[in-house]
């Protein structure tokens, strides 16, 4: 009598197999009995393996419906299988399905720049609507700091914070899909256009900044301290160094920001 494959093994092969772009299942099939109603494993696993397929098309068709709009259907489905195929889901939750996806897209569509960026556009709301719940910094708090407070405070983000640089009229094709109308043509940007991307009210924001905004919003997101940050841009934007305020205002309006640090 053979000897009986332990039971990690076997779940471990038949995932493998159902993980597998072109749907070999030969490895897994003399480990499978009969069914109960007689059909033949290799008949359930096909099943099996197309309904993990589907449903991985399906979530990036419902997360980039926009980049679907904008590219077609024959491109789409070109860049889903591919996608599918690099990157199989790793987790339980397909909510953070497709973040590989604008990348993918850049590489897939080189002569289409614009589309990556749209993609990114797609992504980033989808990440802001589905991140974490956390609290709102209140602005009552920064009032009461002193100013030692000041240098050594750090400022944490809201999950849902996020920023991207757009070289083309993503934002701008991206909307007019959205509203159902016919987008623009694509442009290449006179000059790079980075954004800030939130939720706020159950609802996914975007707006445009600044060069200089967005410069400190990297720093402040990668975990530099507020005053080493303000010190940063008087050496490289010093003529922004006033707005610092403003921005903070903003960003505590827009409800960006999570916590005080100190």
């Amino acid at each position: 009598m053979p000897a009986m494959n332990p039971l990690s093994e076997i779940q471990a092969r038949l995932q493998a197999s159902v993980l597998d772009d072109a749907g070999e299942f030969d490895d897994v099939l003399g480990l499978l009995g009969r069914a109960a109603d007689g059909r033949e494993p290799a008949r359930g696993m096909a099943v099996y393996h197309g309904a993990y397929q589907a449903r991985l098309r399906e979530v990036l068709a419902t997360v980039f419906e926009r980049t679907w709009a904008y590219v077609g259907d024959v491109d789409f489905d070109r860049l889903c299988n591919r996608h599918v195929a690099d990157f199989p889901s790793r987790d339980a939750n397909l909510r953070a399905y497709g973040s590989a996806f604008p990348a993918l897209v850049r590489r897939v569509l080189p002569a289409c720049p614009e589309a990556a960026e749209i993609a990114l556009m797609d992504w980033n709301l989808h990440a802001a609507f589905d991140a974490p719940d956390a609290p709102l910094l209140a602005p009552a708090l920064l009032a009461n700091l002193s100013e030692r407070d000041w240098e050594v405070a750090r400022l944490e983000f809201h999950p849902s914070a996020a920023i991207a640089v757009f070289d083309w009229n993503a934002r701008e094709i991206w909307q007019a899909i959205d509203r159902g109308e016919t987008p623009p043509a694509a442009a290449r940007l006179a000059t790079p256009e980075p954004h800030l991307f939130w939720r706020r009210t159950m609802r996914g924001h975007f707006r445009s900044v600044e060069v200089a905004e967005h410069a400190v919003l990297a720093r402040l997101l990668a975990g530099a301290g507020f005053a080493e940050t303000c010190e940063w841009l008087a050496s490289r934007h010093p003529g922004r160094v006033n707005a610092v305020g403003a921005w903070l205002a903003r960003w505590l309006e827009d409800g960006v920001l999570s916590r005080l640090l100190v």
